[in-house]
């Protein structure tokens, strides 16, 4: 009876006092604890932080933190969020992880490179995503000018559509000849076709790409040469621009659009003749118009 009694207030005491216990394996390497329950020696074990809060210790460090709403902290002594590591600068490593099959691939996890937050998001990725977007029958002066590109949709041959978009998230304005595309990496490709109004050896036609409204790629001279209308061997042509004086031209680029997405638009610079941009023709056999200038913006992921 006495010896249940002794325990008993010897356990009120400890209570009292915030006393710190060790556990060694012999009496030789008994030392003063330094945390709440030391094991083996005097600083690993498990620390009382506070109410329905401890830590794991080793090396009278915490290594891990449990708090009273169930965060879990590794190298963090005030977690956060469920899980809340402080990896101090190095990496994670996983091992032996399930494989998943093409079909489960429907969520992937981002880093917000700002917060170090990780979450999961729609995988935004497809290939098969695209725009397609035809421009105006125009003729452009000599000058710096915005390619003004038509959202409005019209019939191409064999009932297909000339405006397409597939890409979730972008927005086409063709009021400001602008298109709004979001986080991805795009393959963008712009199809010139047309002629110069006058002879000039001298003739050209250079593409500004800009994105934010800052260039982000220029294309010197991508349509050149001598002019159309009224040029040697073209008098007494129905139509000069149906001869082999049209000229077409390619200018491709690859862009990376960040998470805040991105703002695109084209100009056209002109130099010494005029520049008659074509939007279409109709095929030999065909109700429909199939655009000829046009503009193709496929999504790599």
């Amino acid at each position: 009876m006495k010896k249940y009694i002794s325990l008993f207030t010897f356990g009120l005491l400890l209570q009292n006092l915030h006393a710190q216990v060790g556990i060694f394996q012999n009496n030789s390497s008994y030392t003063v604890p330094k945390i709440t329950l030391a094991i083996t020696d005097d600083d690993t074990g498990i620390q009382r932080n506070s109410t329905d809060n401890i830590s794991f210790f080793t090396g009278n460090l915490p290594r891990i933190t449990l708090d009273n709403s169930g965060n879990v902290g590794f190298n963090q002594n005030t977690p956060l969020y469920p899980l809340d590591i402080n990896a101090n600068n190095n990496s994670l490593k996983f091992q032996n992880l399930k494989s998943l099959s093409a079909s489960d691939l429907t969520n992937f996890l981002v880093i917000n490179a700002s917060t170090s937050e990780i979450g999961v998001r729609a995988n935004p990725s497809s290939l098969g995503q695209f725009i397609r977007l035809p421009f105006v029958d125009k003729i452009y002066n000599t000058t710096i000018t915005d390619l003004d590109f038509t959202a409005v949709n019209d019939t191409a041959p064999n009932g297909a559509n000339n405006v397409i978009n597939t890409i979730s998230g972008s927005a086409v304005n063709d009021g400001s000849n602008t298109i709004f595309l979001p986080e991805g990496v795009y393959s963008l490709n712009l199809k010139l076709v047309g002629i110069f109004k006058g002879l000039n050896d001298n003739n050209t036609a250079s593409v500004h790409f800009l994105v934010n409204n800052n260039l982000y790629a220029y294309q010197p001279g991508i349509v050149s040469g001598y002019g159309g209308e009224g040029a040697d061997g073209f008098s007494g042509q129905p139509n000069p621009e149906d001869t082999d004086a049209r000229k077409t031209a390619d200018f491709q680029e690859v862009l990376s659009v960040p998470a805040a997405g991105a703002t695109i638009n084209f100009k056209l610079e002109v130099n010494n003749s005029n520049f008659h941009l074509y939007k279409s023709f109709i095929p030999l056999g065909s109700s429909g118009n199939s655009s000829r200038t046009v503009l193709t913006i496929n999504r790599l992921k």
